[in-house]
């Protein structure tokens, strides 16, 4: 993935949030990322604000760096509407 990040020239900040997102969420199941599929990627996703209580800027890295891992890195067909944004900010708070 890093790899895949440079090449893209994505800034190293970026570069450190996505990796940091993506090594969380492995470590949140235990297992690493290509051994995860997107019914891990859900059951992540409303773990996020529900239990771990991140903010929307938070979530929306994460969202990002999942989608990243997966089209890229992984280059698995994990369908895009199934790593959804948060449609609105007051979205989130309900």
């Amino acid at each position: 993935m890093l790899e895949d990040l440079q090449i893209r020239h994505y800034s190293p900040t970026t570069i450190r949030l996505y990796l940091h997102a993506i090594a969380e969420f492995a470590k949140h199941f235990g297992k690493p990322p290509d051994q995860l599929c997107a019914e891990h990627i859900r059951r992540y996703q409303l773990f996020l604000p529900k239990e771990k209580k991140v903010s929307p800027s938070t979530y929306v890295q994460m969202v990002c760096a999942l989608r990243f891992l997966y089209a890229h890195t992984l280059q698995r067909k994990v369908a895009i509407e199934r790593i959804p944004f948060p449609r609105t900010e007051d979205e989130w708070l309900t």
